[in-house]
């Protein structure tokens, strides 16, 4: 029985974590333009 389990280094979780980070930054940037952008235009009428 094989009950050691391989965990990846505590850096790939870093770097995991920074992808995401990022990502999560990049998406609420994003959201935020398209969402201003869509409440700009009704007032640009």
């Amino acid at each position: 029985m094989q009950e050691e389990v391989k965990r990846p280094p505590l850096y790939y979780f870093e770097e995991v974590e920074e992808k995401r980070a990022r990502e999560r930054e990049l998406l609420a940037s994003g959201i935020s333009q398209f969402l201003s952008r869509k409440v700009r235009l009704p007032l640009n009428r």
